[in-house]
């Protein structure tokens, strides 16, 4: 099993692979930021009209 280990430790961390991966890994994590905040936006989107309805505040929108 050693050997194993010696000779496929380059096929991980070989040449272009760290600048590759980082730059998939900032990708998703914009994209994981993105549709946080869109998902929060919603949420407090659906809230606001869900109190609007309790308080017989319903506004016709346009």
């Amino acid at each position: 099993m050693e050997g194993y280990h010696e000779e496929h430790v380059g096929e991980h961390y070989g040449a272009g692979y760290g600048l590759l991966d980082k730059t998939q890994f900032k990708e998703s994590l914009r994209t994981f930021i993105v549709d946080l905040v869109l998902q929060l936006l919603s949420w407090m989107v659906e809230e606001e009209k869900g109190s609007e309805f309790e308080n017989g505040s319903v506004r016709e929108w346009a």
